[in-house]
């Protein structure tokens, strides 16, 4: 009976200045007073059992959880194997790469931990996150758009801690993200990609990469991860892009695959420059692809001389048939995917279709259009053909 009596949940009272107080025992043995704050002996026992039956007997001496820095919370918090939001996110049927874990684990550390981490997690308030995002560009060197990155990242880290216990409220919900004004981006006209792709270039991956580019709308980086196990006689398949941090091929912008269907020319140009033994196509040594400054100078370069070589009267623009450097519509090589898009909406292509060559960056978007065939895009054919 002894031992049962030392069990925690095992309560006794007793009377002490007409307030009626109980002791139990914690999970150790020890015994613990408490005050039921009444003198009614029947309100006191109604209270014990009542707390009996909740099993707050020992409410005060049941310590809080402490929440730790957020610090020493995010550390390692992106780690691949043991993230709950990546692999949530992994068993819902959804993506998460390696690369882009580590690169959140960065981010986390350059702009998060140094700025709030010695703050514990339930210190963190909508006012003092409010002041750490507004001063995150200056201080971390970064854009608003690459600002509100982090501040997603922040997100998903204290939504952890919710779920945790650690705090009851992610704050860092209520912070509105900075505005972002998007960088506006031109398309090419079609006689601009004529002219930019006739004549000869100094070098057969300019030709190649440009001719590809007003083909397939394919992104820079998609281009630069390109191997020769992803092209076909008839398509390519397109699933990955190369990061310009300098981690090397990842997963496509909506981190899905798609189909890009090409003519046999485009496949012949491909092939002339084929490494020998396989792997990336757009590259000098094997191991690194051309990096995209070295095709921005070439295109820039291309247009220079075309500005240069044809007559105002044939320009009808004042001798710059390519104002590349105009800041409402700025020309890059993004331009032949803006090109191929206003070329496929023109010629009554169905969205679905579109989205499926230039792959959209909406996850269930691109998820709704993943079964399309390289054989329903017969008259995607017919614009290739039409371009050059």
């Amino acid at each position: 009976m002894g031992r049962l009596r030392a069990l925690p949940g095992y309560f006794r009272l007793y009377k002490r200045a007409d307030i009626w107080y109980y002791w139990t025992y914690d999970e150790y043995g020890r015994r613990r007073r408490f005050s039921t704050g009444t003198s009614v002996k029947t309100r006191a026992w109604e209270m014990c059992r009542t707390r009996q039956m909740e099993g707050t007997l020992l409410y005060r001496y049941q310590p809080k959880k402490l929440s730790p820095t957020l610090a020493s919370f995010g550390k390692d918090f992106w780690n691949y194997d043991t993230c709950p939001v990546i692999q949530d996110r992994i068993m819902r049927g959804g993506h998460f790469s390696r690369k882009m874990a580590k690169s959140n684990q960065q981010i986390f550390d350059k702009h998060v931990a140094h700025s709030l981490g010695r703050l514990r997690l339930s210190d963190l308030t909508k006012a003092n996150i409010n002041e750490w995002l507004l001063n995150l560009p200056k201080k971390g060197k970064i854009s608003n758009k690459s600002a509100n990155n982090v501040l997603n990242c922040l997100r998903r880290i204290l939504d952890s801690a919710v779920d945790s216990g650690y705090i009851e409220k992610n704050h860092a919900l209520e912070v509105k993200p900075l505005i972002v004004r998007k960088n506006r981006r031109g398309a090419f006209s079609s006689e601009q990609v004529r002219s930019l792709l006739s004549g000869s270039w100094d070098n057969v991956y300019f030709d190649v990469a440009f001719h590809l580019g007003a083909m397939t709308g394919m992104r820079i980086g998609e281009l630069q991860a390109l191997t020769t196990e992803q092209v076909f006689p008839d398509h390519i398949l397109v699933n990955a892009s190369w990061s310009a941090e300098g981690e090397g091929r990842k997963s496509t912008k909506s981190g899905y695959d798609r189909i890009v269907p090409i003519c046999g020319d485009t496949y012949e140009k491909l092939c002339s420059i084929f490494p020998p033994k396989g792997g990336l196509i757009f590259t000098y040594n094997g191991d690194r692809p051309i990096s995209q400054n070295t095709f921005s100078r070439a295109l820039i370069k291309r247009m220079n001389e075309i500005n240069g070589r044809l007559p105002d009267e044939e320009t009808g623009t004042q001798g710059m048939f390519f104002d590349y450097l105009n800041k409402k519509n700025p020309l890059s090589f993004h331009s032949f995917r803006h090109f191929l898009n206003t070329r496929m909406v023109a010629a009554d292509i169905p969205e679905s279709k579109i989205q499926a060559i230039i792959g959209h960056e909406s996850d269930s978007m691109t998820e709704h259009y993943a079964h399309l065939n390289v054989s329903d895009l017969q008259t995607f054919r017919d614009i290739q053909r039409g371009i050059a």
